[in-house]
């Protein structure tokens, strides 16, 4: 906030002064502006028209412009120029109905420059004088008398614009949480907040776009844009009732209307506090959408805003020295680059059009989830049906070849009884018959059975081809039907599908916040913004990503002054890339900073006990190291890093979305981390393989490469064994020993052997007996009752009915490289924490309690929540907490008759409690000392403050604020 902003407070009667003489000219100088635009459409020299027609059209649009200008000026109090107006009417109404329109005196057309002249000095008398001496010459046949000369006169000079005070007390200098509240009236309709929550992402999407582009030559456009966008807001959210968004785009309207009558751009501080607010409408839609917590500074940014809006408000748009010299050709560039209302109208619609070109609609997620496992499910019959056809199309070419081998021993049988008859008709001649066996063949029973079996096999061969035919058909259409269920699955798979874009300003708001918590400068670069990723995998990011980005500033960018000594810029870049592959998203950030200091990350490894000293020590150890959980590079703990938990969540929450990491150190020119996560979790490329004797689907995450027997070879090392393949040895392991089938590792080299990179890029090889073959497969979850087992995705389900179980290799060797002898193993990280680091919230409100979550997280504690007090003695006796953090004023048992039952139980008695409560009378103060409340804090509460009294229960390191 800069100084220049006056402080909360009503504004002084000098200062309402100086603010009514500022709208004052606003509404002189909008007055000009008509004006003005007037005279460039319509400069006409109706003197030398010779056409009747368009001179009765020139006094038609003079007319009505007349007409509007003095209608306006009577509003605002301007007495003579709503006289002078009428004037100019009554004389072109006399022109139109004598149709005298080539005897009237030309200046009269020539009214708008004489008033245009008037209103830079409305005033001053010799103005006055002015027009009405022209308004006298412009037809002198219809000169004013003295005494309508004299009342026309003393009208210009009683001229005085007023305002009315009403809105003044509406007016807000001082914010209080009541004013950026997001709570929901419960009278709404549920029509229409749903139609408002499906269309706040879009307009707060745009309002961005215009704020990032606002240091542009253009930026009066984008103005008028973010102007119409914010009123929008303003008028949406006041119907449904959220009063924090409602003030935030009111101020922010005044504010872009305020640049836009001062034809100015906002300052270098305005800029901060506007974008400040943008970011955090966009945190608010979040939350109203159920993606992220609320907004944490929303009542100072608001506070900001108010104090910008005041300042405006009673001083006018005064253009700083300092602003000048940044934008020295600000006031050349309006004319330029001024854009009509209805134009910015057209530009929104049109820029809305093209990012969402189809009406959308509110849609509940467990009903998206639930279509897409009745198509998954239809799927896996198609499957199934496919695999049965497949069956059947053998079966019936097994019946095909045996048929025409029926007809070949058949059409042999037949040769073989013609031949014997033959010979018997030579040897016994018929007595009775006058020809002998060469003039007429001899036919018995046995000819007629012997033809009725070829006719039924050649018939049998017929139905064989037929039904070949026909199976062939079916087979296609199955296919087909398939292929579609696919596609189908896809187009309800989009409906969940939003943009990077919707995440960018939290991002950027990110980086801005560590940069001056660290008193470093850093510019966020974010590619691929366009990128569509599904709802639920772009939220599960997010925190990740936020986590690398502060990482990038506190451990990679350099301050200012160590820049520049490097040759550096003393803004440092942070890069992010955001791509979609055919089954992955791949999110890339790069920072221009220092990179991994291998020596400091040694050192700190050594003194924890996690690397022997005397060992080589490379980029993997370094890289292993930095997930590892508590550790960190830092000295002291602070309340941006230090504890050692930040890339440890962003490891963890990999291993959760089975995707992966890779850590690319440049060594002193910064660090590139690339995140690889699966786009869709219930259907993935498996490989279906033989492993001691049973059919497995393996996972394809991770493997890179699949080997058959004799492209390498298995090595053993101190007893260790290594594959070696291509001068690379890579340790190797046999699928039985990964699954726990066999406590021995012996893998055999005459096997197939699949290399599979792990979470964190290391390859790793994998013997298997067989690959049967490779296909697209859809995982079943395994029920839920069931414990969660380390690289059991689920199962599938074959045509044949056969059950196959999915395992995720990359799971499955990160148990065993878990266990390496290079990395102790340590007690199991979440059982310390919950012993030490437990704490328990318990708030009625949804908004602060998940906000108490998020604060204590990043503190390093584990959190459960409760919504009143006998939810949470439920929750203790399951476990003591570390630390209770609670409101006084809750349903059923509030905060005061918790801290009683608590410091009447002996496990609990010593336990920390500290209370947060809007109450500020010393009678309730005086109760919670009285009950044994470590703590009593007023809402609302800076993070600091409350910071500072969980060091005082050292519970966790000292963190610095």
């Amino acid at each position: 906030m800069t100084s220049d902003v006056y402080a909360a407070g009503a504004p002084s009667a000098e200062q309402h002064k100086t603010r009514n003489a500022c709208k004052q000219q606003e509404l002189i100088d909008a007055l000009q502006e008509e004006l003005d635009a007037f005279i460039a459409r319509h400069a006409v020299d109706a003197a030398r028209s010779e056409d009747k027609k368009h001179i009765k059209k020139v006094l038609e649009v003079q007319h009505g412009f007349a007409s509007r200008l003095g209608s306006a000026a009577k509003i605002i109090g301007l007495k003579g120029l709503h006289r002078f107006c009428g004037y100019i009417q009554d004389r072109i109404v006399r022109i139109q109905r004598d149709k005298s329109y080539f005897d009237f005196e030309p200046l009269l057309l020539e009214w708008p420059n004489a008033i245009s002249a008037y209103l830079d000095s409305p005033f001053d008398p010799s103005s006055i004088e002015e027009v009405i001496d022209f308004l006298n010459q412009c037809s002198s046949s219809e000169s004013l008398g003295n005494e309508d000369q004299l009342s026309l006169k003393k009208d210009f000079i009683n001229s005085r614009i007023e305002f009315s005070e009403e809105h003044e007390h509406d007016r807000i200098y001082k914010a209080t949480p009541a004013h950026v509240t997001l709570s929901i009236p419960e009278e709404v309709s549920s029509d229409i907040l749903e139609s408002f929550l499906v269309d706040l992402p879009n307009q707060i999407e745009l309002l961005v776009d215009a704020i990032r582009r606002l240091r542009s030559d253009n930026y009066i456009h984008e103005l008028k844009v973010a102007e119409r966008i914010t009123h929008t807001l303003k008028g949406v959210g006041n119907t449904v009732g959220i009063d924090g968004i409602t003030n935030m785009s009111h101020y922010l309207e005044e504010i872009f209307s305020a640049c836009i009558r001062a034809k100015e751009r906002p300052s270098t501080d305005l800029y901060h506090t506007i974008e400040n607010a943008v970011d955090s409408l966009q945190e608010m839609s979040e939350y109203l959408s159920g993606t992220s917590q609320p907004p944490e500074e929303s009542l100072q940014i608001f506070q900001d805003l108010v104090d910008w809006s005041n300042k405006i408000y009673t001083q006018g748009f005064i253009r700083s020295a300092k602003q000048d010299a940044e934008d020295p050709e600000a006031e050349n560039s309006f004319n330029v680059h001024e854009q009509s209302d209805a134009k910015v109208d057209s530009v929104i619609s049109q820029h809305q059009d093209e990012q969402h070109p189809n009406l959308s609609f509110r849609v509940s997620a467990r009903l998206i989830d639930d279509l897409l496992n009745r198509t998954s499910d239809t799927i896996v019959s198609g499957g199934q049906i496919n695999d049965l056809i497949s069956q059947l199309k053998a079966s019936v070419s097994s019946l095909v070849a045996a048929n025409k081998r029926v007809k070949l021993q058949a059409q042999e049988l037949e040769a073989f009884i013609a031949k014997n008859n033959m010979q018997s008709a030579g040897e016994t001649k018929s007595t009775n018959s006058a020809f002998d066996s060469l003039e007429l063949e001899q036919f018995n029973e046995m000819h007629t059975y012997f033809n009725q079996l070829l006719e039924s096999v050649d018939d049998a061969l017929t139905h064989s081809s037929e039904f070949s035919s026909k199976t062939l058909k079916l087979q296609r259409y199955s296919t087909q039907q398939v292929r579609n269920l696919h596609e189908n699955k896809d187009a309800i798979l989009q409906a969940r599908l939003v943009s990077v874009k919707s995440i960018a300003p939290r991002l950027r708001h990110s980086v801005r916040r560590a940069c001056k918590t660290m008193n470093k400068l850093a510019e966020l670069e974010i590619y691929g913004e366009d990128t569509l990723m599904e709802s639920e995998t772009i939220h599960q990011l997010t925190d990740p990503i936020m986590h690398l980005l502060r990482n990038a500033i506190d451990h990679g960018i350099e301050t200012p002054e160590q820049r520049i000594a490097q040759g550096k810029n003393k803004t440092g870049i942070i890069k992010l890339h955001f791509s979609k592959g055919r089954n992955t998203i791949h999110v890339t950030c790069e920072d221009n900073g220092r990179g991994l200091d291998m020596q400091r990350i040694k050192s700190k490894a050594v003194a924890q006990n996690l690397h022997p000293e005397n060992t080589s020590f490379d980029s993997d150890h370094a890289t292993n190291m930095i997930f590892q959980h508590g550790f960190s590079t830092k000295d002291r703990v602070s309340h941006m890093s230090g504890r050692g938990v930040g890339l440890t969540s962003v490891y963890n929450k990999m291993r959760e979305l089975k995707g992966n990491i890779h850590v690319n150190d440049r060594r002193k020119e910064g660090v590139q981390v690339e995140l690889t996560v699966p786009t869709y979790v219930n259907s993935l490329r498996a490989l279906i393989v033989q492993c001691a004797g049973l059919k497995i689907a393996i996972s394809n995450r991770g493997v890179n490469e699949i080997l058959y027997p004799g492209a390498g070879k298995i090595i053993s090392v101190s007893g260790k064994f290594y594959y070696e393949h291509l001068k690379q040895r890579y340790p190797v392991y046999e699928l039985p020993y990964l699954l726990r089938q066999s406590e021995v590792n012996h893998p055999a080299g005459d096997k197939v052997v699949l290399l599979i990179s792990d979470n964190v890029n290391k390859t790793t090889a994998v013997v298997v007996d067989k690959i049967y073959e490779t296909r697209d497969i859809i995982i079943k979850p395994i029920s839920k009752l069931i414990p969660k087992v380390s690289g059991l995705q689920g199962s599938t389900i074959f045509g044949d009915g056969d059950i196959i179980t999915v395992i995720d290799a990359v799971d499955l060797l990160d148990n065993i490289n878990n266990s390496r002898e290079w990395l102790p193993q340590r007690e199991p990280v979440k059982e310390v924490v919950a012993q030490e680091n437990y704490a328990l919230v318990v708030e009625d409100s949804i908004s602060s309690r998940k906000a108490l979550a998020q604060f204590l997280q990043d503190l390093g504690f584990v959190v459960r929540t409760a919504k009143d007090g006998v939810e949470a003695l439920n929750q203790i006796q399951d476990q003591t907490p570390s630390l209770v953090i609670t409101d006084l004023e809750m349903p059923r048992m509030n905060g005061l008759e918790l801290c009683d039952h608590l410091r009447s139980n002996k496990e609990t008695i010593h336990l920390p409690i500290v209370m947060l409560t809007s109450k500020t009378s010393i009678k309730h103060k005086q109760e919670a000392a009285r009950l044994g409340v470590s703590a009593f804090v007023t809402k609302p509460y800076e993070e600091d403050e409350l910071l500072e009294i969980i060091n005082t229960f050292k519970i966790i390191p000292h963190v610095v604020p």
